[in-house]
């Protein structure tokens, strides 16, 4: 996607300038990025070491975008309009990613009801900062939109080692390591309970377990966790790298975790295919969620009569989408 997008509205110097319209210095809660910083503070030491936050001990923070920023529907296309139009116009896959995509069921609502919220939304981090294991009731899209090829972790690739890439994949990247990014663990949606039994039976805490821990984002399995997780279930993850440019499509209610290997920033946007529509109606109507954010059932109910219409007459099919 990275050779169709235009990359200098992408670049550091024009995200730093985001207007951080939640963020309150007493409540740290209400900022974008992780430790309550501002997404000015994160910019600045995105490409500059020396300007980032510290620890009370003088240890560089990691920090990140919080998931789901901006959470305001729409709020995206408003503070970030170029960028915007940029990702939607260079969407893959678009008869399911594009608003109006005749595979996106999501488009089938009709204009008189709430739009559903499909983002865009900026992720990103520094070097070593990680995203826990967590899933979504919806599908989603995810690029990366730039990388600072400067601040790569010096163990990347012994990174890559022990997670369980391949020999083949670990020699390509290392002689494409200007444009390393992200390592991705996906798994299958059908592991997620077993996934969700083992990340509650390893948190020592029982005060700190929550009901669905894939929904909170709990814990950010480390290399001997997966093995654990492999000796016990059965179950591995897909594992693979992902480089500047690269879009990752993520399926409805598979666990996925993040581990960004250079500073790096994403965006992603969502969508609602019929495929996965049935994860997408377990986790909004589960007794965790009880969020029909999906709107599932107007969602379901408006694609089948757009279907039964053109299969009733199908002479005016072209006039539907």
């Amino acid at each position: 996607m990275g050779d169709r997008m235009d990359s200098k509205l992408w670049q550091p110097s024009i995200l730093a300038e985001i207007p951080d319209h939640n963020y309150d210095p007493a409540l740290p809660e209400t900022s974008a990025i992780t430790q309550g910083q501002t997404i000015k503070k994160f910019f600045e030491g995105y490409e500059n070491s020396s300007k980032r936050a510290q620890s009370e001990n003088g240890d560089s923070l990691y920090l990140r975008f919080k998931e789901n920023w901006p959470a305001q529907e729409d709020h995206f296309a408003e503070i970030l309009p170029n960028q915007y139009k940029d990702m939607m116009a260079n969407l893959p896959l678009t008869q399911y990613t594009s608003r109006d995509g005749v595979l996106n069921l999501a488009s089938r609502l009709p204009e008189s009801f709430v739009r559903i919220d499909l983002g865009p939304r900026l992720w990103g981090g520094y070097a070593k900062s990680t995203y826990n294991l967590q899933y979504n009731v919806s599908d989603a899209v995810h690029v990366m939109v730039h990388a600072n090829t400067g601040d790569s972790s010096n163990d990347a690739l012994e990174i890559l080692r022990n997670s369980g890439c391949n020999e083949d994949l670990i020699k390509s990247q290392g002689s494409n390591s200007s444009k390393l990014g992200a390592l991705w663990n996906v798994f299958h949606p059908k592991d997620s309970e077993k996934i969700k039994e083992f990340v509650n039976k390893n948190i020592k805490d029982p005060k700190k377990k929550p009901r669905d821990p894939l929904w909170v984002g709990t814990m950010y399995l480390k290399e001997k966790m997966l093995e654990k997780l492999k000796t016990e279930h059965g179950i591995t993850p897909w594992t693979f790298v992902q480089n500047l440019g690269d879009g990752v499509l993520i399926p409805s209610g598979s666990p996925y975790q993040v581990k960004i290997l250079c500073s790096s920033t994403f965006v992603q946007s969502e969508f609602v295919s019929p495929e996965h529509m049935k994860e997408s109606s377990k986790l909004s109507f589960s007794d965790v969620l009880n969020d029909d954010r999906l709107q599932v059932k107007n969602v379901v109910f408006h694609a089948c009569k757009d279907a039964l219409s053109v299969l009733e007459n199908p002479s005016d099919s072209h006039t539907e989408k």
